[in-house]
């Protein structure tokens, strides 16, 4: 089921998230473009001595992220499964990178923290999603 046919039947409360989803991932867009159009191709690595397996990834959210959206509007079940997989991992490599390289304390990254609110935002809404795009592919049958 597509956004747009989620869109006409949701509830407010439910385009509401589906909004926040977007938008956070269109905020890490810009984010992940405006780093390599700063640091070049790979920034991660001259920028903060990570790993370059950790660099890719990073990078490759450039693409991801973009990528999720693109499945939330085309088939939200899907794009919500890839929205979990995105956050779990980034804030799991972040959080390892966070731990292992900067040692910097939890509290003072406020990235990570902001990252880990989303993760948590997110697991707590998609159930409410999926039920949501449940009930209607009972309702289309």
């Amino acid at each position: 089921m597509t956004i747009k046919e989620i869109w006409i039947k949701a509830k407010t409360l439910d385009k509401i998230i589906l909004c926040i989803y977007i938008f956070a991932f269109i905020g890490a867009t810009y984010n992940h473009i405006n780093d390599l159009i700063r640091g070049g191709l790979f920034p991660y690595t001259k920028w903060w001595n990570v790993p370059l397996l950790m660099n890719i990834y990073w990078t490759l959210l450039t693409i991801l992220d973009p990528v999720a959206i693109i499945l939330l509007l085309m088939s939200s079940y899907i794009g919500c499964i890839f929205y979990i997989i995105i956050m779990t991992t980034d804030v799991a490599i972040n959080l390892y990178a966070n731990i292992v390289y900067w040692k910097q304390p939890l509290i003072q990254s406020y990235g990570l923290i902001m990252q880990t609110a989303f993760l948590i935002f997110i697991l707590a809404t998609v159930g409410r999603i999926l039920k949501h795009l449940k009930m209607q592919d009972n309702d289309m049958i």
